[in-house]
Order: structure tokens, then sequence, then C-alpha cells
């Protein structure tokens, strides 16, 4: 098979996925892929959230963990 042959293999199944596509997306409403996309994002934020959150907790307990082996804190 050569490239011209290769190039016709290749191009007419994606290029006939691209012209179904269209279709797909016009059955839903512009108006629920806007909401699914806000609630994504939504989603994104809170997980962003809770994970800089974690992250914090985990460096404190690094910090400490790293003042108790050095013995910067006196232990009670």
């Amino acid at each position: 098979m050569d490239r011209k042959q290769l190039v016709k293999f290749i191009s007419i199944p994606l290029l006939s996925s691209l012209l179904i596509l269209p279709m797909d997306v016009n059955a839903r409403s512009i108006e629920d892929l806007t909401q699914e996309k806000e609630q994504l994002e939504k989603q994104l934020r809170e997980l962003d959230g809770e994970s800089t959150s974690q992250q914090v907790k985990l460096d404190g307990l690094e910090a400490r963990k790293e003042q108790l082996r050095t013995g910067t804190i006196a232990l009670q």
C-alpha cells in the first residue's frame, strides 16, 4: 500500500466520523451542554480546593515531622 492509498484508507473513516459528530451534538441542546460544562467546572474547582487543602495539611505534617526529627520541638 503506497502513501496515497494509506492516506485515503485512514482519512475516509476519519472524515465520515467527523460528519456524524455534528448530528450527535445537535441532538443535545446547547443549554444542556452549557449546564454540563458548568457542573464539571464546579466539580473541578471543588476537587482542586480539596487537593490544595490536603496538600497544606501534608506540608504541615511534613514540617512537624522534620522539626521532631531535628529536635527543634521539645517533646513533652
